[in-house]
């Protein structure tokens, strides 16, 4: 069996590497209703911006979630008031919880196994409790 040479290989990696940079290429644009969109493809007859790329192994960054409170000009009753806190409260515990389970998988815990299977325990049943 004959081997390829060591440049042809080389090109054939810079080939396969362009082509999926090539095929990542993302665009912005404004529909006809105003909404700014994004996408791989735009339609045709709508003015598209390419975007850049972020670099390779840059994450993806994380969509913003709407916020629970209301806008301030409403006046809240005070039942209103005392679930919108207890709802902050709870994605609190939750977003704490997730925190504390990523730092026991990831090794970040510094404990005995005894003390890492009460912490896990301890873990979970606050991601069941607070993170519906």
């Amino acid at each position: 069996m004959k081997t390829l040479p060591l440049r042809t290989c080389l090109i054939l990696v810079a080939l396969a590497l362009v082509s999926t940079l090539a095929a990542a290429q993302q665009f912005k644009w404004t529909d006809k209703d105003g909404k700014v969109r994004y996408g791989d493809v735009p339609p045709p007859g709508v003015k598209a911006t390419r975007l850049k790329a972020p670099p390779p192994g840059t994450p993806a960054p994380r969509p913003k979630a709407a916020s629970a409170s209301p806008a301030p000009a409403q006046a809240l009753s005070p039942e209103e008031e005392r679930m919108r806190k207890q709802i902050a409260s709870r994605k609190t515990a939750c977003n704490q919880a997730n925190d504390d389970l990523g730092a026991l998988q990831s090794g970040r815990y510094k404990g005995n196994s005894v003390e890492k299977g009460i912490e896990r325990r301890r873990v979970q049943q606050a991601l069941r409790d607070s993170c519906d």
